[in-house]
């Protein structure tokens, strides 16, 4: 019991010397009603330093991840916010970009059902009537089959199996609303493939990714593709060579391919007279900034 008791004390007494330690630690100028819990918060996040503006500031305070402000909430560093805005600034670009391209691909592309159709090989269009006709003809010939089975009529559906004629029509009805789906999947597998190639994109990474989606998602992969499509390359107004939606200027003859009008500043077309903003004049506009520069050359 002695020793056991000796132990306890020993205990209490190195106890009591790490509490009077940490007090004169704490600053002096710190208010008194603070608690506990929020100068433990501070000791954790200042990793081993103590308070703020206290004499046993922290050895490595500038290269924390974090600190503590003057309002008490946990703020990053330099480093770390200036990255956060460089972020949001990229994030903010490239979303003005796509919207961009988006009007642009409006305005270019003028296309058409049959046009786009166009594009599908013409060997799978082939392929398809031919395994729709194969699967019409399968179909109503097994079906006529069961008609004299030994076993009894088995036709299909049970509701016609006297009238042969009728079950056939019901039974080809069934069969091409089968085959049209399947057929619009295909055609449109086959269209997104062609149309990325042409567009400047990966068909392959493309294909693949409206087929992984396909049987989980449906068609969700076609409309991602059909948001994210990068519009088709188209002449320059001025020389005709066919030039990238993404080009600002025609690498052959240095056409400004996105003009702005000269008092809004806003994005207008090659075509356009007067601003659909601000109702400016673009060919005397036009006219006065060519003549000056004629006078200089």
């Amino acid at each position: 019991m002695a020793g056991l008791r000796h132990v306890v004390d020993f205990r209490r007494r190195e106890r009591a010397v790490r509490v009077e330690l940490v007090s004169m630690a704490r600053p002096a100028h710190r208010s008194s009603q603070a608690g506990l819990g929020s100068w433990f918060w501070s000791v954790v996040v200042n990793s081993g330093a103590v308070c703020r503006g206290g004499a046993f500031d922290g050895k490595f305070a500038q290269g924390r991840a974090g600190r503590l402000d003057q309002s008490g909430k946990l703020s990053g560093t330099i480093g770390e916010r200036k990255r956060m805005s460089d972020y949001q600034q990229r994030v903010t670009d490239s979303f003005n970009e796509r919207k961009r391209l988006i009007r642009l691909r409006r305005r270019k592309e003028n296309l058409r059902f049959w046009q786009e159709f166009g594009i599908i090989p013409r060997w799978l269009v082939v392929l398809v009537a031919l395994l729709y006709v194969i699967a019409l003809v399968i179909a109503t010939t097994v079906n006529l089959a069961n008609a004299h089975n030994p076993n009894g009529n088995d036709m299909f559906p049970p509701e016609l199996r006297d009238n042969p004629a009728l079950a056939s029509l019901a039974l080809a009805g069934i069969v091409t609303a089968a085959s049209l789906s399947m057929a619009v999947i295909i055609f449109l597998v086959a269209y997104v493939n062609r149309d990325a190639s042409r567009r400047g994109m990966s068909a392959a990474l493309w294909t693949i990714l409206v087929l992984i989606l396909l049987p989980a998602w449906g068609f969700i992969g076609f409309v991602i593709y059909f948001l994210m499509r990068e519009p088709l390359p188209y002449p320059c107004p001025q020389c005709g060579n066919t030039v990238g939606a993404r080009f600002n200027f025609c690498p052959n003859c240095k056409c400004n391919l996105h003009p702005s009008c000269p008092q809004c500043k806003r994005e207008i077309a090659e075509s356009d007279k007067f601003c659909p903003y601000c109702g400016n004049d673009l060919k005397s506009t036009i006219g006065a900034t060519e003549i000056p520069a004629q006078g200089t050359a």
